[in-house]
């Protein structure tokens, strides 16, 4: 890949990330506008941040809107240097501007399900609970 290239794998996956990490909040926004449609929206926060704010509650137990800020900023820029190191260890995978793309909406989330998963069983392991 060359340069512009590059920049634009990085682009479409922090896009695809805050594309995914604003659905929760227009779905809370627009409640009383679209209605039903809305709650599917908010639903998508279920999938991220809300299972690291499982992990995190016995040391944080009412999380607000500056820890939302921190883990939202967080999960950015996790998934912009995963996005670096999968262009350092897998070009082979982005030879193409499809395939970079399709890449991009398909691995932006990798990063975020392992720093939840490894958050979860370390809580777990440490004889916490993971649940409300």
């Amino acid at each position: 890949m060359i340069g512009q290239e590059r920049h634009r794998f990085t682009l479409e996956m922090a896009a695809a990330y805050l594309i995914f990490s604003l659905l929760s909040v227009i779905g809370h926004v627009s409640k009383a506008v679209i209605g039903e449609f809305a709650d599917a929206l908010m639903m998508t926060g279920y999938v991220w941040p809300y299972p690291l704010f499982l992990a995190v509650q016995h040391w944080i137990p009412e999380p607000g809107a500056m820890f939302l800020t921190f883990v939202l900023v967080g999960g950015l820029i996790l998934v912009i240097v995963f996005s670096v190191n999968v262009q350092k260890w897998f070009p082979w995978l982005l030879k193409t501007r499809w395939q970079a793309t399709i890449c991009s909406l398909v691995l932006w989330y990798v990063p975020l399900f392992f720093v939840q998963a490894i958050s979860v069983a370390a809580v777990w392991v440490m004889g916490y609970s993971v649940a409300e």
